[in-house]
């Protein structure tokens, strides 16, 4: 009796479908493994220019003259729903007659983000990564604002109006996926994010 050496082309065609489905599987874990990590990346993006603002609102408390009322930053829900920016808020000169709105009203019940001129400070204006954006029926603020000397956190809803909540959710979501990171700043400054489930 003569023994028999190789394979069957069966055999062969079943290992070759065995190892096309744990690619296939290893792929697709690896492309949401991928989209997860983009998303974390980009809230610490986020994390750090508001930790950032708060940072810059302390140190402008010792500004020679003080033009700056405040830091803070701009999150962009509407025109271009992927931007944000640092921003420093100066008193607006005074037009016809008018006042300047003094510092010191930033964060009262009539206070308005138009009170005040931004500017963008430099090299601060940010874009998410392609497919991230910021969801603008989650995301209840448009501006967080951090007041010299403590610094006082205010937030402002994008309509421009103070918000009287004691914090202020961003939330951002890949629209490839669906997935959304919630990112929650207290009323301390204090910042925690996470998946949304």
């Amino acid at each position: 009796m003569k023994s028999r050496s190789g394979y069957t082309i069966i055999e062969l065609l079943v290992v070759v479908a065995i190892m096309a489905i744990t690619a296939g599987t290893l792929v697709s874990f690896n492309r949401l493994g991928q989209d997860q990590v983009t998303m974390y990346v980009e809230a610490s993006k986020i994390v750090d220019v508001i930790l950032r603002a708060k940072s810059l609102a302390i140190s402008a408390y010792r500004e020679p003259g003080r033009a700056t009322c405040a830091h803070g930053i701009f999150i962009d829900t509407a025109t271009n729903p992927g931007t944000f920016s640092l921003n420093r808020y100066l008193k607006k000169e005074a037009t016809g007659g008018s006042s300047p709105v003094p510092c010191a009203s930033i964060g009262s019940s009539t206070s308005k983000i138009s009170y005040y001129d931004p500017r963008v400070v430099e090299s601060s204006s940010s874009t998410l990564s392609r497919g991230i954006v910021f969801d603008a029926v989650e995301t209840n603020i448009s501006n967080i604002i951090f007041r010299p000397p403590d610094p006082e956190i205010f937030f402002f809803n994008p309509n421009g109006d103070i918000s009287l909540g004691r914090t202020g959710t961003i939330v951002i979501k890949n629209s490839n996926s669906g997935d959304k990171i919630r990112i929650v700043v207290g009323q301390g400054g204090q910042i925690t994010y996470n998946f949304i489930d």
